[in-house]
Parts: C-alpha cells; sequence; structure tokens
C-alpha cells in the first residue's frame, strides 16, 4: 500500500535558473549564493581597513587635498605622494607606456602626450591600469607634460585598483576660478618669501616641489595661508641667526631687502602666472 502511494505521487520540481544567470554561470563564480556571501564580506572588510588607513596615514595637504569650486568644498583630490602611499601599501610598482590606441581615438592631436600606467606585483602579475594625457602647449614643457601625463595616469590606476573612486577623485588642479584679489596677493608673498629664502622656479612643477621641500604643504590655494606661515618663520629664523653672526650674509636677505622685496611684489607676475589658481 505504502508503495502504491510513492508510485501516484510526483518529486517537486527542480529549482529553475533563472535565464540571465544561467547564461552567466560559466563565466562567474559569484552565482554561487555562499561564494557571494563570502565576496561580499571580503569586500566589506577591505573597505574597513582601507577606510582607517585613510583616516591614520594620509595627511591633507600632502597626500590629497581639496578646493573651493563654486562656493563648495570639493571632493578630495589624491596627489601623487598619496598615490605612492597605496602602490606600497598594495605592494605593487607602476610602470609606464605611451598609450598609442587613445592618442588615435582622439585624432592623433600634435602636442598631446597619452601614457598608460600599470601595475604590477612582485611576481610580475598586471593587476590594474590607469590612463592620462596633457597637452604640451598648456604645459609650456614636453618634460614636464610627459610628468604630468605619467601623474595622472598613476593616480587613474590606483584609484581604479584599489576601489578608490569613492573618496577620492583626481586632477582638481585643473578646475580654476576667476583668481580672487587675496589669492593673487597670496600668491606674490608666496614667491617673495620663497625669493628670500634665495629659492627660485622656473615653472609650476618648480613651485610645487619648492614649496612642498620648503614647508612640507602642496602648493594649492587652500593652503596658501599656512605656507605663508611657515616660510615667514623660516626667513625670521635666518634673519635672526644672520644677526647672531654678526651680519654675515647666510643666503638671505637682510630686514632692509625684506622691505624692498614686499614693496615690489608686482615685480612677480611673471613668476605668480606660473602657480595654479
Amino acid at each position: 500500500m505504502e508503495d502504491e502511494k510513492h508510485e501516484g505521487r510526483e518529486d517537486p520540481p527542480a529549482p529553475v535558473t533563472p535565464h540571465g544567470l544561467a547564461r552567466l554561470a560559466p563565466a562567474v563564480d559569484v552565482v554561487d549564493p555562499t561564494i557571494l556571501e563570502q565576496n561580499i564580506a571580503n569586500w566589506h572588510q577591505m573597505r574597513a581597513l582601507l577606510t582607517t588607513y585613510i583616516l591614520e596615514h594620509m595627511q591633507e595637504g600632502i597626500d590629497y587635498y581639496t578646493l573651493r569650486v563654486g562656493g563648495k568644498v570639493s571632493k578630495p583630490s589624491l596627489s601623487k605622494a598619496g598615490s605612492e602611499k597605496f602602490l606600497s601599501l598594495f605592494n605593487v610598482h607602476a610602470t609606464f607606456r605611451k598609450d598609442d590606441e587613445t592618442w588615435e581615438m582622439l585624432g592623433r592631436p600634435a602636442g598631446v602626450i597619452c601614457y598608460i600606467c600599470e601595475l604590477y606585483t612582485k611576481r610580475g602579475e598586471l593587476v590594474g591600469e590607469g590612463r592620462g594625457a596633457r597637452e604640451v602647449l598648456k604645459e609650456k614643457d614636453i618634460n614636464k607634460a610627459i610628468k604630468m601625463a605619467q601623474k595622472s595616469a598613476q593616480i587613474d590606476a590606483v584609484l581604479r585598483t584599489g576601489a578608490l573612486s569613492d573618496a577620492f577623485t583626481q586632477d582638481l588642479e585643473e578646475v580654476q576660478e576667476p583668481e580672487e584679489p587675496l589669492v593673487r596677493q597670496q600668491k606674490h608673498r608666496i614667491v617673495a618669501l620663497l625669493k628670500l629664502l634665495g629659492v627660485r622656479a622656473a615653472d609650476k612643477a618648480g613651485y610645487e616641489e619648492v614649496v612642498q621641500q620648503s614647508t612640507g604643504l602642496a602648493l594649492v590655494p587652500a593652503l596658501y595661508p599656512d605656507i605663508i606661515e611657515r616660510l615667514e618663520a623660516r626667513v625670521t629664523e635666518r634673519l635672526r641667526t644672520r644677526a647672531a653672526r654678526g651680519g654675515k650674509r647666510t643666503g638671505v636677505a637682510s630686514a632692509v631687502e625684506v622691505r624692498a622685496c614686499e614693496t615690489s611684489v608686482t615685480r612677480a607676475d611673471a613668476d605668480m602666472d606660473e602657480v595654479h589658481a
């Protein structure tokens, strides 16, 4: 009798895999709910670790910076120094090659330099890449244009590989607004103080480098007051050292020269035009 009951009962139908997932199943592993759940848990753990690292080790004005655009503070922009920290964290190194594909897509424009940055593990495994481009005419120097294109490509590669676009953007220095009188005055002051310290630069990249070396800060408008404060402290310190040595020159201008330089800051116009807003 029991056998007869089983003979009249049909087994329940097997679950049907949605058509879309069925097509994807051979290509991806996350279709399995268990694997998907583990991947999500790993992703949340990785994001938590990266967030902690950013909060504890990334310094504003050095590793990233913000600008005021349209009266609002921008999303943090990752700097070259910041991207290098992430390269070290991810234990990868960057290599560069010309991006002929992008250049072809742009119509082979003269004076445009395109690069691809590829990120490799120590075992030589390619784990990510990014792209960057610059106009030689805009940068006014081909070597500088190459460096800037490579910098953009590296930052792009780091943001893509680390999935960091929710925390950072890049190249905000290209976003410019009409310059306010106060910002221009601050620029003049920075150049004047650098000259008093015996430091000069030929272009924007040069000023960024010397300001970074002299103050430890990135040359962005939000940090101009801090840059000026640190440069003034260095000038004052050197003047005091010179006075203690009986007026012997130490590579820094005298107090009279300081006042003379401050009253003729307009002479620095050509230099200041190279410093971004």
